[in-house]
């Protein structure tokens, strides 16, 4: 049902919104990163497909609600942009992996592969929250800190 539905959202397009291009290049540009992993970020940012497709940004099954009709309802738009659809699906996998959901993380991914058979490999070097996840331990502290930040930047504001 979760790829169905992001399926259907990653089929608009929204030409009005931020780039996610650019939204992850500021991200890495604030982030605390030695300039070493601060330029690889920026050389796999760089070799990312450029595409228009809405992306919602935090597609998880908290963030749908299903009515006892089968009708559908997404909540929490506030990361959505426009880019890459496999950098989407990226984040939808990672989530489930950062709370220890690997069980639905695999099955996530085996119906996504399904649907668009895209490589394993392009999603993990085209997720736009953790351009090195091919390096878990280094992907999980930075994804970790960037989700740390933005709670602290929605408490201020």
């Amino acid at each position: 049902m979760i790829i169905d539905i992001q399926v259907e959202i990653q089929s608009k397009k929204s030409p009005l919104l931020t780039k996610l291009y650019d939204k992850m290049n500021r991200k890495i540009y604030l982030a605390d990163l030695d300039a070493n992993t601060r330029f690889d970020l920026h050389t796999r940012l760089e070799s990312m497909p450029k595409h228009s497709l809405l992306c919602h940004g935090d597609l998880c099954p908290s963030n749908i609600i299903i009515t006892p009709e089968g009708k559908h309802y997404i909540l929490d738009w506030s990361h959505a942009t426009q880019g890459n659809a496999c950098a989407d699906a990226a984040r939808t996998y990672l989530t489930f992996c950062l709370q220890g959901k690997n069980e639905e993380a695999t099955t996530y991914w085996l119906l996504n592969y399904e649907q668009d058979s895209t490589d394993i490999h392009v999603i993990q070097n085209l997720a736009w929250t953790f351009p090195l996840f091919n390096d878990f331990k280094n992907a999980y502290f930075f994804t970790k800190k960037m989700i740390e930040n933005e709670r602290i930047s929605y408490q201020k504001g």
